[in-house]
């Protein structure tokens, strides 16, 4: 049984993230939807490699993906499909308490407590 657990957001824009290892802060050139997916990707690689190596520990490892909730995220991005699109899609969103139920339900429910190296879409 584990005694604690390590629960990493994600995203399935993890799919389309790519790391790129020689400008990883985005330098050369840095656009936020790729920064978005790059950044779901390294947690997703993460989670898989905190739950190697704690394998004989009693300390599990998964992600989640919560959904699309609403938020203030990306609201200052200067693309402007995003400030287009967005507002009009947020009928739809979960609420942030609804997009916090995910972490807390793999956080907490029994019987998800011996499993580790997952990645979670919507409960």
């Amino acid at each position: 049984m584990a005694l604690a657990r390590v629960v990493t957001v994600s995203s399935n824009a993890h799919a389309q993230g790519r790391i790129d290892f020689d400008d990883l802060q985005g330098e050369g050139s840095y656009a936020g939807a790729r920064a978005y997916n790059q950044s779901k990707l390294a947690n997703l690689l993460f989670t898989y490699e905190l739950a190697r190596r704690l394998q004989a520990s009693s300390v599990t490892a998964d992600a989640v993906h919560p959904g699309v909730v609403s938020t203030a995220f990306g609201a200052e991005d200067p693309a402007g499909v995003q400030r287009l699109v967005v507002p009009l899609l947020r009928p739809f969103m979960k609420t942030p308490a609804q997009g916090a139920a995910t972490s807390i339900h793999l956080a907490s429910a029994p019987e998800l407590a011996p499993v580790t190296g997952r990645y979670f879409g919507l409960f």
